[in-house]
């Protein structure tokens, strides 16, 4: 049960790692883009009003409904970016928030692991006492 429990432990650990990994990289990703750093266009409108959709898309999906979604997206960065000009500034604390989170995390699953230690423990029969032989 031992070798279950840590076994457990160690997938959703490294489960909760790559998810705080990726959330790390996603946050790094979009402060690239809200800051204009990382390679991306400052004018997402006309990019998005400029990108062809392709025509094969029709038969699933309405153009036009895609198009205006596009738009809403192209207003929301621009939004976005206007609104939290410091997005850089932010990082200096969001990253290390991340980091605390996964550590608390870390140390939930740690705790639970142990506590389901205690419970397998504390829950083995325990063996019937044997009788003193007479004499």
């Amino acid at each position: 049960m031992k070798t279950l429990i840590w076994s457990l432990f160690g997938l959703l650990a490294l489960f909760w790692s790559g998810l705080c990994w990726a959330g790390a990289a996603l946050l790094r990703w979009a402060a690239g883009l809200l800051s204009g750093s990382g390679g991306a266009p400052d004018d997402w409108g006309r990019v998005l009003a400029d990108w062809p959709l392709p025509q094969w898309l029709a038969l699933w999906v309405d153009l036009e409904a895609l198009r205006s979604l596009l738009d809403l997206v192209a207003s929301m960065f621009e939004s976005l970016q206007a609104v939290w000009p410091g997005v850089d500034s932010a990082m200096a604390w969001l990253m290390p928030l991340l980091w605390i989170v996964w550590g608390a995390g870390l140390l939930m699953l740690l705790g639970l692991a142990g506590l389901a230690l205690w419970l397998t423990r504390a829950a083995r029969p325990v063996p019937p006492a044997q009788p003193h032989p007479a004499g």
